[in-house]
C-alpha cells in the first residue's frame, strides 16, 4: 500500500495518511531523533539481567552510543519479544475512523490509556461518515446506504426541538447552569440516532507489545478500516515506510514492533465454532441476570488467611462471615479506595440487554472483562437486525410521547432499510463486509445482550463510579438495575445497593445536577 507522509517541521509527530479512507494515524515523538521507548526497553532488560545500578547502566549506553535496537534484537533469543516489548510504550492516534472501529479498538485492548473523541462537543450538522466501499459494490447501492446514514443525521436536526420539550418539562431557567445542563441532556437524548458509520478519532498509549498485538488482528481483519488502520499502523511504527524513514523520521521501538503480521486465527476458531452450533436452540436471556461463582467465599477466605485462625471454616460459614464484613467494605472503600488484592476475585457474572450507546460508555472500563456480541466479528448481520434499539429513560414520561412515536418510526424504517440493502448488496459484497456496513449503519440506540465478569472491588468501583449524578442516565440506570439484581442474587450487596441513590430520569434535581 502507499500512504501520503506526514512528518512535520517539529519533528514531534509523524503520521501516515490513507487517501482512499481518509484515515489518519500519528505517532508522537517523546525524542525525536533516537528511539526513547526502545532505549528504556532496552535498559531495563539489561538491568534485569545486571549486578549494576540503572545509573551504572544509564552511563554506559551514553558513553558507549549504545545502539538499543541492535542489541534488542540479541535480547530477544534469552528474553523473547513480550517481556522487551512490555518495556517500551507509544502514543498513538488514529482520525476519520468509524465509531465502531474506536469502540473496538477500546473492547480488544484491556491494558490501553486512551481517549475518544467525546460526541458531546461534535457538531452533527454536517455530519461525516466513512464512506470506502469495496470497488464491487455498484454506485446505487453505494448512494442507497449513504442515504440510510443521512437519514439519522437528518431526524436529529428535525428533533432539536426537543431541548424546548425537555425545558418546559424540567423547568429549566435562563441561568447559565440550567441552559449548560439542558443542552448537555439533550444531547444524552438525541445521541441515540448517531449511527456507528460515523467519523471519530482517537488516541492510545500502550506497550510496543500490545501495539503489535492490535496491528496483527487489525491486519487479519474482515473489515476494510480495521485492515487500512492495521497497515498503516505496522508501516509507521514498524519502520517500514521508507518516504517516511528519509524525511527524517526515526521510528521509537521499530524492533519491537514484531509477530504483527495478519493474525486471523481467533476469528476462524469461532466460525469454526460456530459451526458446531448450528443445532442448537437460541435461548433468550432476561434483561439483567447475575451468576454468582466463589467471590464471597474467597473474599471471607482471604481475610482468615490474615487472622490468627488456623483452620478454615466450612463454604457455608465463609458465605455468612461474608455478608458480616459486607457492610464495613462499603462503607469503607469506593472507586478511589480499591480494596486491594483481598477483593480481587473476577467470579462474578452478570448478562443482560442494553443499547449500545451505554454500553460505549462500561466498554472503557479496563477493570471489567466483558463480550459483547456486536462487537464481534464473526456475529451474523441478520440476527444484528433482529435485536430491535432502545429509547431513552428522559423519554418515559408521556409528555414525550409523540417524539418517542417519531423515534420508533424511524428506527423501524431504518432496520427495514438497511435489511432490504443488505439483501440487495449480499450479490456483490461477502457477508463480512455485509457486517461491516450494516453496523455503521445501525444507531447508537441498538439494543444489544452482553456479559460482564468482575470482582467485588472491580464492581464496586464501577457501581460507583457510573452511578454518579451529570453522567449519562441509561448507563446510570443499568447500574442501578445491576446493584438491585447483585443484592437479590446475595444479601452480601444489599449495603451497596442500599447506599447508591436510585437513578429517576423524570427527578427534577437530577436533571440538573451535573457534578
Amino acid at each position: 500500500m502507499t500512504y501520503n507522509q506526514l512528518y512535520f517541521e517539529s519533528k514531534k509527530l509523524a503520521g501516515l495518511h490513507d487517501p482512499k479512507t481518509g484515515i489518519r494515524v500519528y505517532t508522537m515523538l517523546q525524542h525525536p531523533g533516537e528511539p526513547a521507548p526502545a532505549i528504556a526497553a532496552y535498559m531495563a532488560a539489561r538491568y534485569s539481567r545486571s549486578p549494576d545500578s540503572i545509573f551504572d547502566i544509564i552511563n554506559e549506553v551514553q558513553e558507549k552510543d549504545v545502539d538499543a535496537e541492535d542489541r534488542l534484537g540479541k535480547i530477544f533469543n534469552a528474553y523473547g519479544h513480550a517481556s522487551v516489548g512490555d518495556m517500551a510504550h507509544l502514543f498513538v492516534c488514529i482520525e476519520r475512523v468509524p465509531m465502531l472501529t474506536a469502540m473496538r479498538f477500546f473492547y480488544l485492548n484491556p491494558c490501553q490509556s486512551g481517549m475518544e473523541r467525546s460526541t458531546r462537543y461534535q457538531d452533527f450538522s454536517e455530519p461525516q461518515i466513512f464512506n470506502a466501499f469495496p470497488t464491487e459494490l455498484p454506485q446505487p447501492l453505494r448512494e442507497q446506504w449513504q442515504q440510510i446514514m443521512l437519514k439519522h443525521f437528518q431526524v436529529y436536526q428535525d428533533l432539536e426541538y426537543v431541548a424546548d420539550e425537555l425545558g418546559k418539562f424540567y423547568a429549566v431557567t435562563e441561568s447559565a447552569k440550567d441552559r449548560k445542563a439542558l443542552a448537555a441532556r439533550t444531547f444524552d437524548t438525541l445521541r441515540y440516532l448517531i449511527p456507528w458509520g460515523t467519523l471519530t478519532n482517537f488516541g492510545a498509549i500502550m506497550s510496543a507489545r500490545d501495539w503489535s498485538t492490535y496491528i496483527g488482528l487489525m491486519r487479519g481483519s474482515t473489515q476494510v478500516a480495521e485492515r487500512t488502520v492495521g497497515d498503516m499502523l505496522y508501516h509507521l511504527l514498524g519502520g517500514v515506510d521508507q518516504k517516511l524513514l528519509e524525511a527524517g523520521y526515526v521510528p521509537e521501538a521499530a524492533a519491537l514492533i514484531r509477530h504483527a503480521e495478519p493474525n486471523s486465527t481467533a476469528h476462524n476458531t469461532v466460525l469454526q465454532l460456530k459451526g458446531l452450533c448450528k443445532k442448537l436452540a437460541d435461548q433468550p436471556l432476561p434483561r439483567i441476570n447475575c451468576a454468582y461463582g466463589t467471590a464471597r467465599t474467597a473474599l471471607s477466605e482471604h481475610v482468615f488467611m490474615l487472622s490468627k485462625h488456623t483452620s478454615r471454616p466450612t463454604l457455608t460459614r465463609l458465605a455468612e462471615y461474608a455478608e458480616l464484613f459486607a457492610p464495613t467494605i462499603f462503607a469503607n472503600h469506593d472507586q478511589y479506595t480499591s480494596l486491594g488484592p483481598i477483593g480481587q476475585h473476577g467470579a462474578i457474572q452478570i448478562r443482560g440487554r442494553t443499547d449500545m450507546g451505554t454500553l460505549k460508555d462500561l466498554n472503557r472500563h479496563r477493570s471489567l472483562e466483558h463480550f459483547i456480541p456486536f462487537l464481534e466479528n464473526t456475529v451474523d448481520w441478520d440476527m444484528l437486525l433482529k435485536q430491535g434499539f432502545e429509547h431513552c429513560p428522559y423519554l418515559s414520561d408521556p409528555a414525550f410521547n409523540l417524539t418517542r412515536q417519531i423515534l420508533h418510526a424511524h428506527y423501524r424504517r431504518t432496520y427495514e432499510a438497511i435489511y432490504a440493502w443488505a439483501k440487495a448488496a449480499q450479490s456483490y459484497l461477502s457477508s463480512e463486509s455485509l457486517l461491516e456496513y450494516v453496523r455503521y449503519a445501525l444507531p447508537h440506540a441498538h439494543s444489544t445482550e452482553y456479559v460482564f465478569y468482575g470482582s467485588i472491588n472491580d464492581l464496586n468501583y464501577t457501581l460507583r463510579t457510573r452511578h454518579r449524578p451529570g453522567g449519562h442516565i441509561s448507563y446510570r440506570s443499568l447500574m442501578s438495575d445491576w446493584a438491585q439484581s447483585l443484592s437479590e442474587l446475595d444479601r452480601f450487596w444489599q449495603p451497596l445497593a442500599e447506599h447508591l441513590p436510585s437513578p429517576d430520569p423524570l427527578d427534577k434535581q437530577q436533571f440538573f445536577d451535573r457534578s
